[in-house]
């Protein structure tokens, strides 16, 4: 055989590798793209500035969403996706031509099942009205998603446990917000100090706003006994969230010490949720020692608000305020901490998607209250939506930081 014969039979071999190599990479790009799966379609009324598309958690976990604007343009300041954890929310502006498709959101590192995604869009002149928009989600596996059953419940041997009711019916993410962390590029390390009228956790989780945060050791100080810990080493990437941490014991929190990798580059936000230990409170019954500490109120969700909302600069932000499951209450306070904030609107939103609406517009100054108010439904409360800012001038302010607000039922 010929040197050319040769040289002709090696070219076609390794033509032929690559052939089926661009194949299978093909398929493995049709695998990818298979795993978006169009989720609704929805004619949304952009008058009306805010729009809900609902999807339902029967229809399985998902990583990321995506937005397609079908017909003119949608100018999306605010995606706020609700799972059966605390809302995600995408403050990051999608402006969508005809046709054009948003960058992927990515909500969940596992998946999650939706409940609902929220949209807020800024207004043109000339642009108000009707639009067709398509939301599609990235599934966590190919598999085909079948309706889930709630998780049963822990059970206990304590005599309220025993004569609690079950089978109640229950709203709300579950998780709390109960502190805040502004991480600056010359931090090393903080000390984040909770009281014990916020009561037992079981478990806490972390979440990174606006950059990734790098954390070398996650260290949980108790009222008595050894502290906790956690087994976190690493980076939590921007607008993600940690897998729960399971503390050891059913004691309450003094402080928690997080150490970071190295320094930040920029700013970023550091958000710590808590779960509640079962002993402190009890969704299903709404029993728990609780209710014989703090004149029996429960620290119920908090936020902390930003000085300029970036929907209408010097304007009001809107935020999902997560809460605790529970199966309803029938009065509502709001403390405020660390700055005075000017207060616009409180949303109760209950599990059938009514909701009570309180307060005008006010200044709350820090170290103070709203409320407490009556709630007019007992169902479990949903979620709480809060229209508010920071205020910038405050000589009364504790340090240079934001404010944060509290919400304690009873």
């Amino acid at each position: 055989m010929s040197f050319r014969t040769l040289a002709a039979l090696f070219a076609f071999i390794i033509g032929g590798f690559a052939i089926a190599a661009g194949a299978d990479a093909r398929d493995r790009g049709r695998d990818r793209d298979g795993n978006w799966v169009l989720l609704a379609t929805r004619s949304v009324d952009l008058k009306k500035e805010d729009d809900r598309i609902d999807v339902g958690t029967g229809k399985g976990r998902f990583r990321s969403v995506m937005i397609v604007g079908k017909d003119r343009l949608i100018d999306i300041n605010r995606v706020t996706v609700a799972t059966e954890g605390q809302p995600f929310v995408e403050k990051r502006r999608l402006k969508l031509e005809h046709g054009q498709r948003s960058r992927p959101i990515r909500f969940s590192r596992e998946g999650q099942a939706i409940k609902h995604v929220d949209l807020s869009y800024r207004l043109h002149i000339g642009a108000a009205g009707p639009a067709k928009v398509e939301l599609w989600g990235l599934r966590a596996s190919p598999d085909v998603p079948t309706a889930r059953s709630k998780s049963p419940s822990r059970t206990t041997t304590t005599a309220a446990a025993a004569t609690a009711p079950q089978g109640e019916e229950t709203d709300g993410a579950g998780a709390v917000m109960f502190g805040v962390l502004e991480v600056g590029s010359d931090v090393e390390q903080d000390v984040f100090k909770l009281g014990r009228e916020y009561g037992r956790f079981g478990r806490i989780r972390l979440r990174a706003q606006g950059n990734a945060v790098q954390i070398k050791e996650v260290r949980v100080i108790y009222t008595g006994g050894a502290p906790d810990v956690l087994a976190l080493s690493g980076e939590v990437a921007a607008n993600e969230q940690t897998d729960w941490l399971d503390l050891k014991g059913d004691r309450f929190i003094r402080e928690i010490h997080f150490v970071y990798a190295g320094r930040s580059r920029s700013k970023a936000r550091l958000e710590v949720y808590g779960e509640y230990a079962e002993s402190w409170f009890r969704p299903g019954s709404g029993t728990g020692a609780f209710s014989s500490a703090n004149k029996g109120w429960l620290y119920l969700g908090g936020q902390s608000p930003l000085f300029v909302s970036i929907r209408r600069g010097l304007g009001y932000e809107t935020d999902i305020v997560s809460v605790a499951r529970n199966r309803g209450f029938k009065s509502l306070r709001l403390d405020v901490k660390n700055r005075a904030i000017t207060l616009n609107q409180i949303k109760v939103v209950y599990s059938d998607d009514s909701s009570d609406i309180f307060a005008e517009r006010q200044k709350v100054n820090g170290g103070t209250s709203y409320g407490p108010v009556e709630l007019k439904s007992r169902r479990p409360i949903k979620q709480i939506e809060i229209s508010y800012r920071s205020r910038i001038f405050d000589t009364q302010a504790r340090g240079k930081g934001y404010a944060f607000v509290e919400f304690w039922v009873r």
